[in-house]
């Protein structure tokens, strides 16, 4: 739990024991452990290492009622946890759909005008992350209100520029951002489509 991470959300600066890291190590392990599987090596320690790790982070977000921002945060901290996608893309296991579904309830719950904001420090949004959450969950609900969200920020937002991706979702004002690659994360629903139906 180091005390001074920087995670993929860089613009909102540096956060001792993120939880959202917490779940994209575990999930890195439980890929590692896939990979030696397939190629013959010791790979046993290492899914049960990644089973632990999600067991405990769950186990934290059960006693908060989800899964808080940070190890040392309380019940009104939160965070999109955009970091299961994979465990689920890659249907490796780990955490559990009631975790999922706990979490969805959550960011139902904090939906504002233009999405959810990335986290409880400020307002800040990010449409690729958003719609990994909507690949993420089971909730037709919240991924119907993700994309509609999304949507009326792109025709109502203040800026005539190309797709912004960095935006508040209370006022739908962008922050610096357009026309990046990141925006290739919007796919993320075509992919779990197609990876689920295999």
């Amino acid at each position: 739990r180091p005390e001074n991470q920087l995670c993929t959300d860089d613009f909102a600066g540096h956060l001792a024991n993120n939880v959202n890291l917490a779940v994209k190590a575990t999930v890195g392990i439980g890929c590692f452990a896939e990979l030696a599987k397939a190629v013959g090596r010791e790979w046993k320690n290492y899914r049960e290492k990644a089973e632990s790790f999600a067991a405990e982070i769950e186990a934290f977000g059960k006693a908060n009622g989800h899964i808080p921002l940070t190890w040392d945060d309380g019940t009104e901290s939160f965070s999109l946890k955009y970091n299961l996608l994979f465990d689920k893309l890659l249907s490796l296991g780990l955490f559990s759909e009631e975790c999922i579904a706990t979490e969805s309830e959550e960011y139902i719950r904090r939906l504002d005008t233009y999405g959810v904001a990335l986290d409880s420090r400020s307002g800040r949004a990010k449409t690729d992350w958003l719609i990994w959450i909507a690949a993420i969950t089971e909730s037709e609900e919240l991924k119907r209100e993700i994309l509609a969200r999304i949507c009326k920020y792109m025709r109502e937002g203040s800026d005539r520029i190309p797709f912004g991706d960095y935006y508040y979702a209370d006022t739908g004002v962008r922050r610096n951002f357009a026309n990046r690659t990141v925006q290739g994360g919007c796919f993320a629903l075509l992919l779990r489509d197609r990876m689920l139906k295999k």
